[in-house]
C-alpha cells in the first residue's frame, strides 16, 4: 500500500465520522474528468474545494460533454472539473 493510498484511506474514513460540505464533495469524484467531476450546488463551493488543494486558477471556463456543462479551472496544465446541480442541461 503506498502512501497516498494510506492517507486516501484514513481521510475517507474521517470524512465518515465528520461529515461536512466539503467532505461530502471531495467523496463525490475526484475532479479530474467530466466522469469523475466534484458535484457542486454552487460556485462557492468550487471554490472551497479550490481554496483547499491550494489552486489559485489562471482561467475558468464551461465545458460541454455530452449534453452536460461542466465548470473547469485551469492552472497551467492542470484541470479541475465540476458538476452544478443547479445549472440547467444544456440544449
Amino acid at each position: 500500500m503506498t502512501l497516498t493510498t494510506l492517507l486516501i484511506s484514513v481521510w475517507l474514513a474521517a470524512s465518515a465520522i465528520h461529515p461536512n460540505p466539503l467532505n461530502a464533495i471531495l467523496c463525490s469524484g475526484d475532479g479530474q474528468s467530466p466522469a469523475t467531476a466534484f458535484h457542486t450546488s454552487n460556485t462557492n463551493e468550487q471554490y472551497m474545494v479550490l481554496q483547499h488543494f491550494g489552486m489559485n486558477p489562471d482561467m475558468h471556463a464551461l465545458e460541454l460533454v455530452s449534453g452536460n456543462l461542466y465548470d473547469v479551472y485551469l492552472k497551467g496544465e492542470t484541470k479541475i472539473y465540476f458538476t452544478n446541480s443547479r445549472r440547467k442541461q444544456a440544449i
